[in-house]
């Protein structure tokens, strides 16, 4: 119920920011959307007493840089690309890439930490770029044609 409760929330979220998305455009379409997220993130922890003063200080580089890594190019520059994308192609053909999120969490993975890559998980890719490539491609064999 959670991962359905996830890509409905996801499909309006993207449907919805699709008009915010045409008339200012990604990068602050994206911009608002981190704020706004990061804003209602830093009030819910701090009514649960899950953010401090003290947890922010005790921090180390490392983890701001994780933080900054995860913020700039796991959020920040993906989001972008996506919005990007529904200029061009539209919600519904640009939602089929947020599958590429596990996959490439899978190979930074391996890439960055050395984890261990299974038989499981280059099956699994396989399925998420075949996946995308047929939910993309009659589309794109008709515009070839010149049907859409």
């Amino acid at each position: 119920m959670l991962i359905f409760g996830c890509v409905l929330g996801w499909g309006i979220y993207s449907l919805f920011s699709k008009g915010l998305n045409q008339t200012l455009g990604p990068l602050q379409t994206v911009t608002y959307s981190i704020l706004l997220g990061t804003l209602m993130l830093c009030i819910t922890s701090t009514v649960r007493g899950e953010l401090s003063v003290a947890a922010l200080t005790g921090l180390g580089a490392q983890q701001w840089l994780s933080l900054m890594y995860l913020g700039v190019l796991g959020s920040a520059l993906a989001y972008i690309d996506y919005y990007d994308g529904i200029r061009k192609i539209g919600a519904t053909r640009s939602g089929v890439f947020i599958a590429l999120n596990p996959l490439t969490a899978v190979l930074l993975g391996a890439l960055l930490l050395g984890e261990q890559l299974t038989l499981a998980m280059y099956l699994g890719g396989g399925l998420i770029l075949t996946g995308i490539f047929l939910c993309n491609k009659p589309l794109a064999q008709a515009t070839k044609k010149g049907i859409v």
